[in-house]
């Protein structure tokens, strides 16, 4: 059986961390998301298949150093939508197969979609996830059977037709991949799964219990961090290398190889790439630092991103701002 790891996005919404590297290989636990997805495939499931656009060569090279024979990695020389992008993958897809978006953290087990998917006679099967901002989202609707009556892709604030919404993992039929054109850019959400449900389409819903998280802004990867520690049982993890003084505190939740703590400073509930340098008495809460990031004795980040290599200078309070943005990306 194979699946479909959707790996090729931009990111954007992860920036400045994404300027320097594909967000499937953002750490969770200093392990990449897409490692974690990797981990999650059933045994049965002997083909994993990337399609990769945007800085693909770091994508290439991860797994020239982390091989794993399951992966194929298809390029994706345009932007084809997420529809678009499996049907780029269609050489390599021999029977029904699972889509696995790649920025979901979730305790889903991809077996128990598969039941339903079997139990259901269902052409596609779609995880669901309750939210309490379903706009957000692809929202659907429920026959008592468990069919999707309806489904609608970020509706208007109050038009919701439940709070269920698309969890990002599907399992599909391969002659589903009959109505989606080649080499065009396709919604697999607005131009097949919401005309065809309303068509009366064999397409299911499958709800789970646990954790779903999209780990689309850095508050969710701060919260994946959280949620996976805790099922866990752990508060934090530290990379190999890293020298954390004694009259350092490190308050969850992960330290990457190779950096450094000086005395007197505190990381709270926060996440340090490799090679991060924290100065004396300093304090990061919230926080993201990218990869080689140095803050200078005295500093105070709260709720601040920075992107990698940056250098926050000594003394300074900085709270709510992502630091290595480029000035036409700052959000208002």
């Amino acid at each position: 059986m194979e699946a479909v790891i959707l790996a090729g996005g931009f990111g954007t919404r992860m920036r400045p961390l994404t300027y320097t590297r594909p967000k499937p290989l953002l750490p969770l636990l200093n392990r990449p998301l897409l490692a974690h997805i990797l981990d999650q495939l059933p045994p049965n499931v002997t083909k994993a298949i990337l399609p990769v656009n945007y800085l693909r060569e770091q994508i290439e090279a991860y797994f020239e150093e982390h091989p794993d024979p399951r992966v194929v990695l298809v390029e994706e020389k345009d932007p084809l939508g997420t529809g678009g992008a499996i049907k780029n993958c269609e050489r390599h897809l021999t029977g029904p197969f699972y889509v696995y978006n790649g920025d979901i953290v979730a305790s889903l087990k991809l077996e128990d979609l598969y039941a339903t998917h079997v139990a259901k006679k269902a052409q596609a099967s779609i995880s669901l996830w309750p939210v309490e901002e379903p706009w957000h989202f692809g929202v659907v609707q429920l026959e008592g059977d468990g069919r999707i009556k309806r489904f609608v892709e970020k509706p208007p604030k109050g038009e919701e037709p439940s709070n269920l919404i698309n969890a990002g993992h599907y399992l599909l039929n391969r002659e589903l991949l009959d109505r989606i054109p080649t080499g065009k850019f396709y919604s697999l959400e607005k131009e097949l799964y919401a005309p065809w449900s309303q068509a009366g389409g064999k397409l299911y819903g499958h709800r789970f219990e646990g954790y779903w998280i999209d780990c689309g802004r850095p508050e969710s990867l701060l919260e994946a961090h959280r949620t996976v520690l805790a099922s866990q049982k752990k508060t934090k993890v530290v990379g190999e290398d890293s020298d954390l003084d004694p009259k350092a505190r490190i308050d969850g939740y992960a330290v990457g190889p190779n950096c450094v703590v000086e005395s007197g400073a505190r990381v709270e509930r926060s996440v340090l790439m490799p090679r991060v340098s924290i100065g004396r008495n300093v304090t990061v809460r919230d926080s993201i630092l990218g990869e080689g990031v140095e803050v200078e004795d005295g500093t105070l980040l709260e709720r601040v991103v920075v992107g990698d290599y940056g250098i926050v200078e000594g003394g300074r309070t900085i709270r709510d701002q992502r630091i290595g943005m480029r000035a036409i990306d700052v959000e208002a």
